[in-house]
């Protein structure tokens, strides 16, 4: 099949308005790119080790990103490889893509790792490999929507600190994103640290349209802190003291 440039420069193409029709002539004969080749014929063997092979020898061809991509499935599908073997296809499948969607692309590897049994660590390495290019993103959002997939991820690990840590680059990037304040808020409750959780918790209580879900998770967690704090902290001058047990609104 011949296509694009080569049709243009190979052919000759006449059209005839009278009677509609249209005739393809050909001047010389059509050059078929050596690379394409190569990547049709590792397409064709689905094998794993060819498809690496043509990267190596070609990184910067028009179907190397196509090429990275099958890599990383047939790594993860067809060689149920390790963790390290597959990072070295999502390397390859950040760096043929476009110098400021890097960042989105590992992104979208994480969240494909994350939903597999048994590849979190993987996310979590995907994730890290797109931070590696976050100077370069073209949409700022997705550094802290990366920030906070990873931590989330290292949540699910109980590593709070490796999880405060993503998640605090997060909230400086998208200080009233709820989310992130929430999942803030969880990693200071479980590193104890009262007044921290606290402040975020209020935070997402005095907003508006919160989940009923989360209205109740913070309403909770606020209950129970709210008991560890001393009764002058700031944090409680203006929120009305819960009323006496026993007496109605009137405080008969």
């Amino acid at each position: 099949m011949v296509a694009g440039w080569n049709l243009l420069e190979s052919f000759r193409v006449d059209l005839d308005w009278n009677s509609q029709t249209v005739a393809i002539t050909p001047k010389k004969q059509p050059r078929y790119p050596q690379q394409d080749f190569e990547f049709f014929k590792a397409e064709a063997q689905g094998d794993s080790a060819a498809m690496q092979a043509y990267l190596e020898k070609y990184p910067h061809e028009r179907l190397s990103a196509e090429a990275a991509t099958d890599l990383v499935k047939w790594r993860v599908e067809k060689d149920k490889a390790s963790d390290a073997e597959v990072m070295k296809a999502v390397q390859w499948a950040v760096k043929t893509s476009l110098a400021g969607r890097r960042t989105e692309t590992a992104l979208s590897y994480l969240k494909m790792f994350e939903e597999m049994p048994n590849r979190n660590d993987l996310a979590i390495s995907a994730g890290v490999e797109g931070l590696s290019h976050s100077r370069e993103a073209f949409d700022a959002r997705v550094v802290y929507a990366l920030h906070n997939a990873i931590g989330e991820l290292y949540m699910k690990k109980s590593a709070w600190d490796d999880a405060w840590k993503h998640f605090l680059s997060a909230a400086f990037m998208a200080p009233d994103d709820l989310a992130i304040t929430l999942n803030l808020a969880r990693v200071y409750d479980k590193r104890d640290e009262t007044r921290r959780a606290y402040a975020r918790y209020k935070k997402i209580a005095a907003a508006q349209g919160v989940p009923p879900e989360i209205e109740s998770e913070v309403k909770t967690a606020m209950e129970r802190l709210r008991k560890q704090l001393p009764k002058d902290d700031p944090l409680l001058r203006d929120e009305a003291p819960a009323p006496a047990a026993g007496r109605g609104r009137g405080g008969r």
